[in-house]
């Protein structure tokens, strides 16, 4: 079997606008050059997929049921600009759990290589916070830091781009050229 190129992305700030706490999959908002973006990679044959902290589960404030309903609006949402997420993996527990899955550990990143057989080669993880950018340095992936230009300094990405649509572009001539 081949290895496969994919971006590994975060949820919150990254593709969607963060709502601190989301419960409500009527709160799901999409950034305006999000669909763009996912649509130019899945059309390039390049899997696509979440990885999350999503500690509104270890705090009691949601439950699993409850997270799938707001991936799935963020799914349609996508959907309806013909984009589409491959997959999601999320870490339930809060900060002081101190576990292996949550950003910025990687082990949910070690999870979506393993399941989907990706290349880390042709690996990109995006996302706006030095967890993200951690989390794909320690799994030996190409990191790409988007919208907060703040935390350049601090975690030092591979690249930066002002929003998703540009980091894409990049990705897909990385890959393939």
């Amino acid at each position: 079997m081949s290895k496969k190129p994919a971006v590994l992305i975060d949820r919150d700030d990254t593709i969607m606008i963060d709502k601190v706490h989301l419960t409500d999959p009527n709160g799901v908002e999409l950034f305006p050059d999000s669909a763009r973006a996912v649509k130019k990679l899945n059309d390039s044959g390049i899997l696509v997929i979440i990885i999350t902290n999503q500690s509104v589960i270890g705090r009691g404030l949601c439950t699993h049921d409850r997270l799938k309903e707001i991936h799935d609006r963020l799914k349609e949402e996508l959907k309806k600009e013909g984009a589409r997420i491959d997959d999601i993996f999320y870490c339930p527990h809060k900060p002081e759990d101190n576990c292996e899955c949550r950003k910025p550990g990687n082990k949910l990143l070690e999870d979506a290589i393993k399941k989907w057989s990706i290349d880390r080669k042709r690996c990109f993880m995006v996302g706006d916070g030095c967890r993200d950018i951690l989390a794909g340095k320690k799994s030996g992936l190409k990191t790409i830091l988007v919208r907060k230009k703040d935390s350049l300094n601090k975690c030092e990405p591979n690249k930066f781009f002002e929003n998703l649509e540009e980091a894409a572009e990049y990705i897909i001539k990385s890959i393939y050229c």
